[in-house]
């Protein structure tokens, strides 16, 4: 699913759920993600800068679950930030030239 949304005069246009270019990726780290139909969750023009590309990766957890609670919360933070950018980073930098969120 496709949304896009201009915020008018702010000057920043936002796309939900889309999709990069189908395309096989070489160089990228072993952890990327490397399926043919990745995406961002939200990809946005002139958030950070005028007409600057902006990807966004929304992820949800809870730090409360049985699976987390041996965990101090803190470190499982930055254990969710490191695996999104494991998976994204390299390529919204390096291939799509854009800024990683």
């Amino acid at each position: 699913v496709v949304s896009t949304q201009s915020t008018g005069s702010s000057g920043i246009n936002a796309e939900y759920g889309k999709q990069w270019y189908q395309r096989r990726v070489r160089g990228l780290p072993v952890s990327a993600n490397h399926a043919t139909d990745a995406r961002m969750d939200v990809f946005c023009i002139g958030l950070w800068g005028k007409l600057q590309k902006s990807y966004i990766d929304v992820r949800i957890f809870h730090p409360g679950a049985p699976s987390y609670l041996p965990k101090a919360v803190k470190p499982l933070y930055r254990e969710q930030e490191a695996q999104k950018k494991r998976a994204y980073a390299k390529r919204v930098i390096e291939i799509e030239k854009g800024s990683f969120s």
